[in-house]
């Protein structure tokens, strides 16, 4: 179904977005580009991962909602 594949478009659309936001409130940029795996770095970033942790839940909510809302009109 052409809608479907447009909505799942733009929920990646929107999930990458929040990603690089994400990463980029926390990391330099040019020390993600040579990781794989940029998670240890995250973290050595962040004194108190519990910050990290809030950050996450919040955005994911933010996302689900932002989802209802795509399925939903």
């Amino acid at each position: 179904d052409p809608l479907d594949a447009a909505r799942n478009f733009d929920l990646m659309l929107l999930l990458n977005q929040s990603i690089e936001v994400n990463l980029d409130d926390f990391l330099l940029p040019e020390k993600i580009k040579n990781t794989t795996n940029p998670i240890p770095t995250l973290e050595s970033e962040i004194e108190n991962t519990t910050d990290l942790n809030l950050t996450v839940e919040s955005e994911i909510k933010n996302l689900e909602d932002s989802i209802t809302i795509l399925l939903t009109d």
